[in-house]
């Protein structure tokens, strides 16, 4: 599981490369991600990521925050 968030943080990473091969479009954003399992209820893992996407915005643009290491 581990090796499959790796992949999508680093998969995220290459979006604004990817995103500005388009004529005039620039991107910036933040991301945070949580893993939801059935031990959490949604409501809780959605309050979580959110607080991620805070953490992620607060250390500035094109950044992806994690709840494993709360941080790239």
């Amino acid at each position: 599981m581990k090796a499959s968030l790796e992949s999508f943080i680093q998969a995220c990473g290459k979006l604004p490369s990817k995103l500005s091969q388009y004529d005039g479009l620039s991107v910036t954003f933040s991301i945070g991600l949580t893993n939801v399992d059935t031990r959490r209820e949604l409501m809780a893992s959605m309050t979580n990521a959110d607080n991620l996407l805070y953490q992620a915005k607060a250390q500035g643009k094109r950044r992806v925050v994690d709840d494993e290491t709360n941080q790239q």
